[in-house]
């Protein structure tokens, strides 16, 4: 079945490498080396409504096999993953642009900073939180945080109305849970997913 699909496995794979080129520069500090406009310019099937169909379709078809071979079923169902994620890019590409460079930044103005100077970027002010154990002054920062963010909480709006409609395309019910091998990740796994990964965070932020 992947063999079907060589085109969208590659431009998927093109797509995937730039994207987490570009994750590495931002947290090494290195300036960007391209938009994500420009990579969905320079990957355009792996993120348009015709590749994702493809992807759906041939998954689809693997389903209805008979026998079922599961291993063929995970990597069209991670190639669905990817291209609905890859999607919502697409539709919502400024936004995710804008939430993506926030986190490096000079946005957050520590407790006691009267202006500009001295504003770090959002990812060091939570770096700092976990050394600072007076409530008070935590509680600072955590407002401080939280004052930087909120301007951005249109564009978070957007991208995830942008996530809701990929996944639509791609027959996801957003916020169903799904089975292994029956229907690609919807935002319910996606939520949880996240939730698992920054839970060591959640309970370093919140243990004192």
């Amino acid at each position: 079945m992947l063999r079907e699909l060589p085109e969208l496995r590659e431009d998927a794979r093109g797509l995937a490498q730039r994207l987490a080129l570009e994750r590495y520069r931002r947290g090494a500090g290195l300036p960007a080396s391209a938009t994500f406009r420009e990579l969905l310019k320079a990957h355009p099937l792996a993120a348009s409504a015709d590749g994702l169909a493809q992807a759906r379709e041939a998954r689809e078809d693997s389903l209805a096999e008979d026998p079922r071979r599961p291993p063929r079923i995970a990597r069209l169902s991670a190639l669905v993953d990817f291209v609905v994620r890859a999607r919502a890019l697409s539709l919502e590409p400024g936004a995710a642009q804008e939430l993506f460079d926030c986190w490096s930044r000079p946005l957050v103005r520590p407790p006691g900073d009267a202006g500009l100077h001295g504003a770090m970027p959002p990812v060091a002010a939570y770096r700092d939180l976990r050394f600072i154990r007076a409530r008070d002054k935590r509680a600072e920062m955590e407002s401080a945080l939280a004052a930087a963010l909120q301007p951005l909480d249109g564009a978070r709006s957007a991208v995830w109305e942008a996530a809701q409609t990929a996944q639509s395309e791609a027959g996801v019910v957003p916020g169903k849970s799904c089975e292994l091998y029956d229907s690609p990740p919807g935002s319910y796994e996606w939520c949880n997913s996240f939730l698992d990964r920054t839970d060591s965070l959640a309970q370093d932020l919140g243990g004192w």
